[in-house]
């Protein structure tokens, strides 16, 4: 049982780690050499642009989200093991046996 709780905790963590790693500065790129060439470009050309996090606590937010995600499903899962084994052990009992006294 502490297996399954520690291999959890371990993917929880892990994920946690290389998700955070992969916010490499986010902060405002547009250059004027950049929107000047957004300008010239055409109506057609001009792709939707969809915004991420602004600053370092909308980041936080979204991975602070994700991990309360994944805790809530770990939780729901050790819950779903528990209740698995509770009955395997009241069927190794004959509590479902039709012959009980």
């Amino acid at each position: 049982m502490k297996r399954v709780i520690v291999s959890l905790f371990v993917i929880f963590l892990l994920g946690f780690v290389f998700s955070f790693g992969r916010t490499g500065g986010s902060a405002d790129r547009e250059t004027p050499s950049f929107q000047q060439s957004l300008e010239d470009q055409d109506e057609s050309e001009i792709e939707t642009i969809v915004p991420g996090p602004k600053d370092l606590r909308q980041a936080t937010a979204i991975y602070v989200f994700l991990g309360w995600i994944w805790l809530s499903i770990g939780i729901l899962i050790f819950l779903l093991l528990m209740k698995i084994r509770e009955v395997d052990r009241l069927h190794r009992l004959g509590f479902f046996s039709e012959d009980k006294d």
